[in-house]
Parts: structure tokens; sequence; C-alpha cells
């Protein structure tokens, strides 16, 4: 055998051994190295590791023609070139068959005169060149590498070729596999509505509150087993929590009329109103908290009268069973 892929053998070439000193690299993928480096014939330009670069260039001519009058091509190229161009395009014109769309020569739409006769010239010629370059890398190797291993290994492969693939602006990526050091991408940051937005939505949120308002103290007037002092205190308590809402969706609403046609930027830089609006929101808020805690308030209480209704219910029940079966024993001791 002449190489052998260990890099302890006296036959392992100099380039594996100078590349892999002072490394430790997957011994798979180094086998799997060898494989391509041998069958390839120590060519890793005829290998399936390999990068690829390819370069066309064309070259594009676009011919510009115009219509010109008569007694113009007289003062540019002269009297006598003026009449062979007029009479050679006019032949061309009147000869041509009916699928030639070109016009060569024509009578001038308002002026009847042969000076103003129009005759197709050309007039400039254009030449755009166009250059395309290709790079494309195809590895095949496997291993279980992180992301700067399969660097290292890459670069030992692939020599002066592998800053050339990177000079093209391609970067060199790899998957994580097994210990990787690959990290996940950071969590994108949520964008925040405009402030003009942010007000509408709680405007609309203060209008959802006041008709739940509405709701509970109708709930609560219908609860039938709910002392008078309780009923009294949570309508109470409901009737403050509407005042605060319509408060500070009111003062919104006013705040809310200013911004009508700025643009976000023009309120970002008023620094009396931006304060003024995050004032307003912060109290909105607070009153939906004050009403959510006097909501559970009332549902605790209310399911608590329901037990303990039950409870005085089920408790009915039992006696009524134990009376009937006492009368029943007495009924039958009597009768004996």
């Amino acid at each position: 055998m002449r190489f052998h892929r260990s890099l302890q053998s006296k036959v392992c070439p100099d380039a594996v051994l100078e590349k892999a000193k002072g490394k430790r690299y997957n011994q798979k993928l180094i086998g799997k190295l060898f494989e391509q480096w041998l069958s390839a014939k120590e060519d890793w330009m005829q290998s399936s590791i390999v990068a690829n670069q390819s370069k066309t260039m064309s070259q594009k001519k676009r011919g510009r023609y115009c219509m010109l009058e008569v007694k113009t091509l007289r003062s540019r190229f002269g009297a006598g070139i003026a009449k062979q161009l007029r009479e050679e395009k006019k032949a061309l014109e009147e000869g041509k068959s009916a699928d030639d769309p070109i016009i060569y020569w024509m009578q001038h739409p308002d002026i009847k005169s042969e000076d103003y006769e129009l005759v197709r010239i050309f007039d400039s010629m254009v030449f755009e060149d166009e250059t395309n370059e290709e790079m494309s890398m195809a590895v095949t190797a496997r291993g279980d590498l992180n992301s700067q291993q399969s660097r290292e290994v890459l670069s030992a492969a692939m020599g002066p070729y592998m800053t050339q693939f990177q000079n093209a602006g391609v970067g060199l990526a790899s998957a994580p596999a097994g210990n990787g050091d690959h990290q996940p991408p950071p969590p994108k940051e949520k964008k925040k509505p405009p402030l003009a937005r942010q007000i509408a939505t709680k405007i609309s949120a203060g209008s959802a509150r006041l008709t739940e308002v509405m709701a509970w103290r109708a709930k609560v007037q219908d609860c039938t087993t709910m002392s008078s002092n309780l009923l009294n205190g949570f309508l109470a308590e409901l009737d403050s929590r509407k005042t605060s809402i319509e408060n500070t969706k009111s003062n919104l609403e006013t705040i809310y009329a200013k911004t009508l046609g700025k643009p976000e930027k023009e309120i970002m830089d008023n620094q009396a109103l931006l304060e003024d609006i995050q004032k307003n929101i912060a109290a909105v808020d607070a009153s939906f908290t004050s009403f959510n805690g006097t909501v559970k308030s009332i549902k605790q209480s209310i399911d608590t009268q329901l037990n303990w209704n039950g409870m005085i219910y089920t408790y009915y029940i039992y006696y009524y069973i134990y009376i009937y079966k006492r009368e029943g024993e007495r009924k039958r001791e009597r009768e004996r």
C-alpha cells in the first residue's frame, strides 16, 4: 500500500501529516478524505471536494436609426450625398414588401416639400459588455464535527481554493452535529404598533369594559342569594369603576384627537404630548385592573353563595331522610 490513513504510519503523506499536526480529527472523516484523495489520483480538483469557478463574457450591440429631413442631410453631408440618400431610401420604401415594418422614406405629415421629406438614416451604435462569474462548491465528506473542526478539515483539503471561495463572498457554514457549538438565533423583538393605533385600541377596550360593567351590574341585581349590604356594596363599587373608566377613556379620546393626521415621528418628537399619552394610557390600564379586581370579588361571592345554598339544600334532604327512617322504625315497634 502506497499510503496509509493512520497518522502514525510511516507511509502517511507528508501533506496530511502537516495539516493534522497538533489537531484532533474524526477518524472516519480522515478515512473518507483519504479515499477521495486516492480515487482522484492525488488531485483534489478531481474529487468531489472541489470549488468550481466559471466566467463568461458577452457583448451586445444596439444600433439607433432616426428620421432626418432632407435639408438637414444637405447641411450635414452635402447636397450630393443628401440627394443620393433620398433617392435610395425612397426606392427602398416604394419597393419593400408588405410585411416589412421599417419606414425608409416618407413625406412630412404637415409640409409637402422635398426639403422636409424624412429619410431613415443610421445615427449611432452602442456596445454593451456583460461579464458573469460563478463559483460553486461540493462537499461529500461526513463526520461528527462542530463548526470549527469543519473549517479546519475543509481548509486542509481545499488549500488555496478555500481562500478563493471565501473571497468570492460566500461563507462556509456547517450543520450542527454531536457536541457542536451551534447557538440558536436570538428571538426577534416584537415591533410596537404606532402610538395612534395604541390609543385607538385602548379607547375600544374602554368601551368594551363599560359594556361589561353594565352586564355585571345587572347580574348582581338579579342575585337573590346575596345579602342587601353586600349587594349594595358591589353596585356602588361597579359604579365607581364605571366612572373611572369613563373619565380615563374621555381623556384618551381628547389626546387621540390631537394625534389625528400627524406622522409618528412628529408625535415622538413632541415630548409633552408623548408624556401625556403615556400617562393616560397608564391611567386606563389602572382602571381596567381595578375593574378586573372587582369582577373577581363578585364572582367569588356569587360562587360562595351558590355553594352554601347547595350545602343547606343537601343537609335538608339528609335530615328528612333521617326523620322518615326514624318514623318508620317507631311505627314498626308500635305494631309489635
